[in-house]
């Protein structure tokens, strides 16, 4: 399953048990904005991949 498929429930849960980290899915989320965006403009903001991806690392270590 694709994670962008998950819940935001399910999602967490999976995270939380370790079978996903939450720098992975952040990554598959900017991947989903970058292949669609295009096709259906639906953002007006996305923060720096930079920004997303260290703000990941932040909360994972949070959850760790």
């Amino acid at each position: 399953m694709e994670f962008m498929e998950y819940t935001a429930v399910e999602l967490g849960k999976k995270i939380k048990a370790k079978e996903v980290t939450v720098e992975e899915a952040a990554r598959a989320a900017l991947a989903q904005i970058k292949n669609r965006e295009g096709e259906i403009n639906a953002y007006v903001t996305v923060l720096h991949e930079e920004k997303i991806l260290e703000r990941a690392k932040e909360v994972q270590k949070l959850i760790d």
